[in-house]
């Protein structure tokens, strides 16, 4: 995809690569696929003003990657990979299978709206360089490395979460801030939610069944209100 636009993808390819590299926005509107690389990302954002993935009401969409990459592109790294902001929404499901890396890969920002998202990954779920932001929809991630990670900024306010991790569920290198939501988090050996900066929790639902440490700060934890 070289221009910006909307552009809906349907059926099957058993070995390809989405691939965005223009200098507009572009939102790929998934109605019902299903795409495996064996070779790399299944969607890779080589540049865009911003991308958009939208999930159509009632379709189930998967993404796949391979074992092993082979483009000699170091920028890949996760079934979904964007060089810069992505934003998921819509009504619809969608299922990534990061057997590489990580599953949902940004070197900016993710946005997740809505949707019924799930990500298998072989090292983080979803992780972003920038800000990580959860206001909507039902995700859930089985990672090998972070459940949900960012360097930045970690906001969820909303929707439902559930992760299950071999290392930290929710991981942030600066500020986590949790406004909203519903999250069932399980570490199997690191901590529930770990913030390197500030940890504030204003409000929602959360349980955390598995970890060594529940909650940590390495600044300043605050709880205001929430269960």
């Amino acid at each position: 995809i070289s221009k910006g636009g909307d552009f809906e993808v349907t059926g099957t390819l058993d070995d390809g690569q989405i691939v965005i590299d223009t200098e507009e926005k572009v939102k790929l509107r998934l109605s019902g696929m299903s795409l495996t690389n064996k070779n790399g990302s299944a969607v890779y954002v080589k540049n865009a003003d911003k991308a958009y993935i939208t999930l159509t009401d009632n379709t189930e969409n998967t993404l796949t990657d391979g074992e092993n990459y082979t483009s000699g592109d170091e920028n890949e790294k996760g079934c979904i990979t964007s060089r810069d902001n992505l934003e998921i929404k819509g009504s619809g499901s969608l299922t990534v299978n990061g057997n590489y890396n990580h599953g949902i890969f940004s070197s900016n920002s993710i946005e997740i709206g809505n949707g019924n998202i799930t990500v298998n990954a072989k090292n983080d779920g979803i992780h972003a360089n920038d800000t990580l932001a959860i206001s909507g929809g039902t995700v859930n991630v089985t990672a090998e490395g972070d459940g949900l990670q960012a360097e930045e900024i970690l906001d969820i306010s909303g929707g439902e979460v559930t992760v299950n991790s071999t290392d930290h569920a929710i991981h942030c290198a600066s500020d986590i801030n949790i406004t909203g939501g519903t999250l069932n988090l399980s570490s199997e050996s690191k901590k529930g939610i770990s913030g390197h900066g500030d940890v504030t929790i204003d409000d929602g639902d959360i349980t955390i069944t598995k970890s060594t440490e529940g909650i940590e700060s390495k600044k300043t934890l605050t709880i205001n209100g929430g269960d």
